[in-house]
């Protein structure tokens, strides 16, 4: 922090004069540049401006001393104070020239005891280059990390958690709609408190030091401190930052702040394939809700609300799900996009391989839901399946001129909804989970009829069996039923028993899902029934049992979808 004329008469070798301030005021908290010892009543044109003068008070005594012009010149001039020792050539300060400071509201002070000035001097002048090649080493150190972040690909992240370090305060990175993307200095409940709100009203009134961030024309945001920076001399803010140094002055916070800035801007140039800050931190949002950190509400409400999520609101947790050839990226657009257009607001974002998480708010009066007709969150849910099937649809590229488009599409996308809706973050997590469970086992239904949302009761024992894929009693059961046809691999090609073991796996799985009809059997397969017949009397060799028993088909199917759920994501990610 700059030396103020309030730190120099606190310095011992001042504070031995006894001084005591006549005039001070806010002059007080005044930059002193320098220490100049002067007895002429006429510096025009002698002084650089931040000087503190001192005096023996020779020819300020003087018939015909004109104080009022004396203070004028040195106010002009860009003094910053006036110290006077008492003693041989002055017994008192004169009251005109008490007056004309007091009146100027110009720092006078005087010391009832001699000093020697050489020593104040020295003392003082040597505290102010200190204090300046301190302040070209914080420069140059500040210059240092961010270059290396910026060249490095520093994330923001970490660009941010140095701008905190550097200075001691809060640092948070807006998007244009003051919407919180990334802070760091404090928790999330004390620095992005009623965020949007707050960082409005700061443009109007408060003042908070900012950065623009983005090339000119092109800014996608903004690096804020969310607090009024003290100029020097004023009462310092408390540091934020348990351990953290004294907070940074008004200079230091700008530079940090530039320099930050230009790091973001430079790191973006450099991967243009980044993506948006603001999916970004919903997305780590998200992430941390499905971790479950029902400790942490009060940080992932404000963290919510900083990112635009309404206050008064409750939470239908949803997950989209990206099959192939879906590609997730274009996926993930397309949710926000929907989530734009938008009447209530909601967030979105990547949770896992080919999975985008979503919360969709809807009014705090919504009840809970009962799951019937009239539910909000399930209306919610259903109203944004269809409007994502439109939007993904409308994304597509178009196929060769002249083609027909299929007559029934596969659903390009899988969108499963949690319980409810919820009251807490915490048990939006909950249900965000269970969608994201629900999303992954409904990717691997024969049958998914686009727009619409699955729910866990959907899956029946699909989504039991996708809980218990990794357990190994699961796999040996797997093993039991199919091992014939496992035998010789899936890629077996035909022999003189038949159709490989690849080709028999999908013939016992259709035939399983025709409920053990011979006709319809032959219907999907193109076959004659006695060539159906054949086939599977070949099948039911190879396995050895009975397969118009009803409960060696559901023990067979129930393999086949253990199988499907042990082999990964049915859905391919």
């Amino acid at each position: 922090m700059p030396l103020t004329v309030a730190d120099v008469l606190a310095l011992p070798v001042v504070a031995a004069g006894d001084p005591r301030v006549v005039v001070g005021g806010p002059g007080l908290g005044a930059a002193v540049r320098w220490v100049h010892v002067t007895e002429q009543t006429d510096l025009t044109g002698l002084l650089g401006g931040g000087e503190l003068l001192l005096s023996t008070g020779i020819g300020l005594g003087e018939p015909g001393f004109d104080a009022a012009g004396y203070v004028a010149s040195l106010r002009e001039a860009g003094a910053v104070g006036l110290v006077v020792e008492l003693g041989r050539h002055l017994a008192r300060l004169p009251a005109p020239l008490v007056g004309a400071t007091r009146e100027a509201r110009f720092p006078l002070v005087e010391l009832t005891r001699a000093v020697r000035f050489v020593a104040v001097t020295e003392q003082v002048h040597a505290t102010v280059l200190h204090e300046q090649y301190e302040r070209l080493r914080f420069s140059e150190r500040v210059h240092e990390v961010f270059a290396s972040l910026a060249t490095g690909g520093g994330t923001v992240a970490e660009v941010l958690d140095r701008a905190a370090a550097l200075t001691g305060r809060v640092v948070v990175l807006e998007d244009p709609g003051h919407h919180a993307v990334a802070h760091a200095g404090a928790p999330a409940a004390d620095a992005l408190r009623d965020w949007p709100a707050r960082s409005r009203r700061a443009d109007a009134a408060e003042g908070w030091p900012t950065a623009p961030v983005g090339p000119v024309g092109a800014r996608w945001g903004r690096l804020v401190v969310p607090e009024r920076v003290a100029e020097p001399g004023a009462a310092p803010a408390p540091s934020p930052s348990p351990g953290a140094s004294a907070p940074a002055g008004p200079g230091q916070v700008r530079l940090v702040l530039t320099r930050a800035a230009e790091a973001l801007t430079v790191a973006r140039l450099l991967d243009p394939g980044a993506g948006d800050p603001a999916q970004h931190a919903a997305a780590r949002l998200l992430r941390d809700l499905l971790r479950g950190r029902a400790s942490e509400e009060e940080d992932l409400r404000a963290r919510a609300r900083a990112l635009g999520l309404p206050a008064r609101a409750r939470h239908v947790p949803l997950a989209v799900h990206a099959p192939p050839p879906a590609e997730p990226g274009a996926v993930a657009d397309a949710v926000a996009a929907v989530l734009a257009r938008g009447r209530t607001g909601g967030l979105s974002g990547v949770v896992g391989p080919r999975l985008v998480g979503v919360l969709l708010a809807v009014p705090a009066e919504a009840p809970g839901g009962g799951g019937g007709a009239a539910d909000p969150a399930r209306a919610a849910a259903d109203r944004f399946a269809a409007q994502l099937l439109r939007e993904v649809r409308g994304r597509a590229p178009a196929g060769p001129p002249g083609a027909a488009p299929p007559v029934d599409p596969p659903a390009p996308v899988v969108a499963a909804a949690g319980t409810g809706a919820a009251g807490t973050l915490a048990a939006a997590g909950e249900g965000l989970a269970e969608a994201v469970h629900v999303a992954r086992a409904a990717a691997g239904l024969p049958h998914r009829a686009p727009g619409t949302v699955h729910r866990a009761a959907d899956l029946g024992a699909r989504g039991l069996l996708w809980w218990l894929r990794g357990d190994p009693r699961l796999a040996a059961y797997v093993e039991e039923q199919l091992s014939p046809l496992l035998t010789g691999g899936t890629g077996a090609p035909d022999g003189p028993d038949g159709p490989g073991a690849g080709e028999q796996l999908e013939l016992l799985r259709a035939w399983l899902e025709e409920g053990g009809s011979a006709t319809r059997l032959a219907r999907r397969l193109h076959l004659s029934r006695p060539a159906v017949y054949a086939r599977v009397e070949r099948l039911r060799a190879r396995l050895g049992r009975p397969l118009d028993d009803p409960e060696t088909r559901l023990s067979l199917h129930l393999a086949l979808l253990a199988r499907d759920a042990a082999g990964g994501d049915p859905g391919g990610g």
